[in-house]
């Protein structure tokens, strides 16, 4: 990721998108408790979903393609459904993640103005900001579509990011904690964030922080393994570049 995102992620500003789209606000976790979790899941699904995902058993390799690729996106099916409730859902989640108060109109989505607007050739574009912007891994490699094996090998190291998140799942995996228990768990980690400030926080940083406490965890509980005469111990410093991998 380009450090200056990653500075204005942390920081909480606005993030750029293109000069069609210009800047968006970053979601705070006030914002995604006031309209409640599973809503915030749905328009994130907007964002995160492409066309493959709904139709799974659907050879689209000759639909708009060019050399067998796929040209069509989530964009290009909401459009063209002709479904007005689909569509609403969509511009109700534009609305959310860019603040803005969107508009339909042949094939283009207004935003608050006539000089803002997302059409298909930008809404990839949106996802990707929109993905990184809640914490959602967008690994560069995704975009090589597998060039060689030393491609491939590193798309599958990136799998591994969860790992971490998987801490909340027990050995049979089935996921015994919610977002409500992350939250609470940075309350009870965190000597900075509590109940009454936490919400405050964007999900970005929400994320970020969590990952860190989970570093920090992690080098104390390795030190104490290494003291113990605990060997084959990989030690990174919680200070580190957290890689995910």
């Amino acid at each position: 990721m380009d450090i200056d995102i990653k500075l204005k992620l942390l920081a909480g500003d606005d993030i750029y998108v293109d000069d069609k789209i210009k800047n968006i606000p970053q979601i705070k976790l006030k914002e995604i408790k006031d309209i409640g979790y599973i809503k915030y899941c749905q328009y994130l699904n907007f964002f995160i979903m492409n066309i493959s995902d709904i139709f799974k058993n659907v050879d689209l390799s000759e639909i708009n393609s060019i050399d067998g690729e796929v040209k069509l996106n989530l964009f290009d099916y909401i459009v063209l459904s002709n479904d007005n409730s689909l569509l609403n859902i969509f511009i109700e989640s534009i609305n959310f993640f860019c603040k803005t108060d969107a508009k339909y109109s042949d094939g283009v989505i207004l935003l608050d103005s006539k000089d803002r607007f997302l059409y298909r050739e930008n809404y990839e574009l949106l996802c990707k900001m929109i993905k990184i912007m809640n914490g959602i891994e967008v690994d560069d490699i995704e975009e090589e579509k597998y060039l060689n094996e030393e491609a491939r090998l590193r798309a599958e190291k990136m799998k591994k990011c969860r790992e971490m998140v998987k801490k909340c799942k027990d050995n049979d995996g089935q996921d015994k904690s919610d977002f409500s228990d992350l939250i609470s768990s940075i309350c009870a980690k965190s000597n900075k964030y509590g109940y009454d400030n936490i919400f405050d926080l964007t999900i970005y940083q929400f994320y970020d922080l969590f990952k860190r406490l989970c570093a920090v965890d992690n080098y104390s509980t390795n030190i104490q393994a290494i003291i113990q005469g605990a060997k084959d111990i990989k030690l990174n410093h919680w200070s580190c570049t957290i890689n995910n991998n």
